[in-house]
């Protein structure tokens, strides 16, 4: 930003009372609560509730590309399970939530600690399924 653009916002600030001009600082009205940014996750796990029968092509090279794969940690940070299948209490949790969506493919990106950063359709391409994680991983 150019000094001039500076000055410029300074002076909005000040005319608007948001900045005090012989303090130097900026003042937020009692009605604005910054929120603070949420660290990106440190691990994160892909689990993908798909019935196998229902794949489409896309959906299936998607989900068997070593590119999916390594970006997770761990090769058994990336599951795909079929709704018939039984599996552990936080992996059914996950299957009831796609079952409520009526979907036949559902992403869940997660935390260990069940925190969820992604619930929702699968990407239809192995680009996007990177940007996708990428951003959650920033």
């Amino acid at each position: 930003m150019r000094p001039k653009q500076f000055m410029g916002m300074v002076l909005v600030l000040a005319a608007l009372g948001l900045y005090g001009v012989d303090q130097g600082y900026i003042v937020l009205p009692d009605n604005i609560v910054p929120t603070p940014t949420p660290a990106p996750p440190e691990t994160l796990y892909g689990v993908v509730v798909s019935e196998t029968g229902d794949r489409t092509p896309e959906e299936s090279i998607v989900l068997s590309s070593p590119i999916v794969r390594s970006l997770f940690d761990d090769p058994s940070h990336f599951r795909v399970i079929d709704p018939d299948t039984q599996v552990t209490a936080d992996l059914q949790r996950l299957k009831d939530k796609a079952k409520e969506r009526g979907d036949t493919t559902t992403l869940f990106l997660v935390e260990p600690n069940g925190t969820i950063h992604y619930e929702g359709d699968l990407p239809n391409t192995v680009e996007a399924f990177q940007l996708l994680v990428r951003e959650i991983k920033q």
